[in-house]
Formats: C-alpha cells, sequence, structure tokens
C-alpha cells in the first residue's frame, strides 16, 4: 500500500470514507488535492484534532455552470434564428409561434425592450417587453436555456428590465403554466380582472 494509501485508509478509519475511494488515494499525495470531482483532505494529526473536516463532495455539473461568468445586456439586437433556437432550448418554443418566419421577425421588430444574458458568445436567456417606460411594461417573453435554470438569470433579467423603466411603471406579464408558482416569489401579484381576447375574434 503506498503512503498516499496509507494516509486514505487512516482517513477512511475516523472519518468513514466509503472503501471505493481507497483506490483514488493512488493520486493523493500533499495537503489537498482535487482528484477529478473531488477533493480528499490529509488526517490531522491526533494530538490536534481539527473542530471542522472537509467531507468529500461530488460537485453538481449545475454548480459549474452557475460559476461560469453571465453577462447581462439592455440593448444588444439578436438574429431572429437566435432567437428561435433559445425559445427551442427554454421550453417556450412550445408556446410561440417558432415555425411562423413572419411573426418571428415582428416580435423582435416591434418589442421595444430587449433584455439579454450572455455566456461569452451564446444567447443563454432573454426579457422581451413592450412598453412605453413610464407606465406599463408588457413582459411577453421569459426564456432561459434549461442549462441555466434555477441559478438566478430569471431574476436578472427582470431586474436588468425593470432598472430601464420609470419609477411609476407596472411590469405585467402572463405566467407559463409551469411558472405560475415562481412569479410570486419574485415579488408580482396575481391580478385576478386581466382579460384577453384574440385579434381575430370580432368584439360583440
Amino acid at each position: 500500500m503506498t503512503t498516499a494509501s496509507r494516509r486514505l485508509y487512516r482517513y477512511r478509519t475516523f472519518r468513514s470514507v466509503p472503501a471505493t475511494l481507497l483506490r483514488v488515494a493512488e493520486s493523493v499525495s500533499a495537503t489537498h488535492h482535487s482528484v477529478g470531482w473531488f477533493v480528499v483532505p490529509r488526517r490531522r494529526s491526533p494530538a490536534r484534532p481539527a473542530k471542522k473536516h472537509n467531507r468529500l463532495v461530488r460537485t453538481p455539473s449545475s454548480l459549474l455552470r452557475a460559476s461560469m461568468m453571465i453577462r447581462y445586456e439592455h440593448n444588444q439586437a439578436i438574429t431572429d434564428s437566435q432567437f428561435v433556437d433559445l425559445l427551442g432550448r427554454s421550453t417556450l418554443a412550445e408556446r410561440r409561434p417558432v415555425d411562423d418566419a413572419k411573426a418571428i421577425a415582428a416580435m423582435l421588430q416591434h418589442g421595444n425592450l430587449l433584455c439579454t444574458a450572455w455566456a461569452g458568445e451564446r444567447l443563454v436567456g432573454l426579457a422581451r417587453s413592450v412598453t412605453d417606460f413610464e407606465y406599463c411594461c408588457y413582459l411577453s417573453d421569459l426564456a432561459v436555456d434549461a442549462s441555466y435554470q434555477k441559478q438566478g438569470s430569471g431574476r436578472e433579467l427582470i431586474r436588468v428590465t425593470q432598472s430601464r423603466l420609470g419609477g411609476r411603471t407596472k411590469l405585467i406579464l402572463l405566467a407559463a403554466p409551469t411558472a405560475v408558482e415562481y412569479y410570486p416569489r419574485l415579488g408580482f401579484e396575481a391580478h385576478r380582472s386581466a382579460w384577453l381576447i384574440p385579434a381575430s375574434r370580432p368584439v360583440k
């Protein structure tokens, strides 16, 4: 058994490290070592027991993505294809006319407030709104790449949107069925007297 193996064996005796990790010990030789997804600490001397000990932790891939720098913009244009691609990656494509090129182009052309999130040069989120900037702002699309969801990007996109609006402006949106519990957590209040009618349906 190598020195590193004996060290991990002693650590296992006192800290219950799984036996399968003994195989990792062959590459461990300093005080703290990164071994794949693991951090293996060297056992302290029995004469000076540590008050706290590192635990072996497997790092979720979502946390690694969260560590990437996300850049937020409010004036960066995007192409129709970038828009459609993000809608697909966010699952919002199920409720948007992604197969209608004319509609997609019009959505980008006439939406007058577009806030975006970028991981490097990759578009990973957007908030597209129609607003007068002083009284009301309709947040039509809030889309975040599924790989970057539950990391605060949606919240930040809403904050960037708010930062472009006057103090009296109210932000208005229609929640997707799967997001009805999300917006109250951000401080949105449900409005019970909102009404919809398609432009193709004549007013009675």
